[in-house]
């Protein structure tokens, strides 16, 4: 992933825009409230707060610091979402539960063949019984 070029493009553009129409998707047709949802890549936030908005517990990974600074400063407010500063192809959080949904969108592309191995098989460690990935 190109690190730099989002971290220039958060500096220009930080506040979250409107959720995804596959953020609406999703929680119409598999998501449930007060379940535990991790996104990778999260960008501007906007999906993650979108979910945090319908009663879903959010951790959400960014790798460029400054739009996570920028995302907890503004949503701090927020008791069920949490911004975190990760590489979500190598995590080096620690994670004291799984997740019951595994959120990704737009992230794929972006990495390599063995980087999506290894994001992969990390997603399946870090799965409840019968969780989504929402790829």
């Amino acid at each position: 992933m190109d690190k730099e070029y989002w971290k220039k493009y958060y500096e220009i553009n930080p506040k979250p825009s409107p959720p995804s129409p596959f953020a609406n998707f999703v929680l119409e047709n598999y998501l449930y409230k007060n379940k535990y949802l991790i996104e990778l890549g999260c960008g501007n936030g906007r999906d993650s707060i979108f979910f945090a908005e319908s009663e879903i517990d959010v951790l959400a990974l960014e790798q460029c610091e400054n739009q996570v600074d920028f995302l907890n400063e503004n949503f701090k407010a927020k008791s069920n979402i949490k911004f975190l500063a990760d590489d979500f192809t190598h995590p080096q959080a620690k994670f004291e539960y799984n997740f019951d949904y595994v959120y990704t969108r737009f992230t794929f592309h972006s990495i390599t063949e063995d980087e999506e191995d290894k994001t992969l098989d990390w997603v399946y460690s870090k799965l409840n019984n019968k969780s989504l990935l929402l790829l």
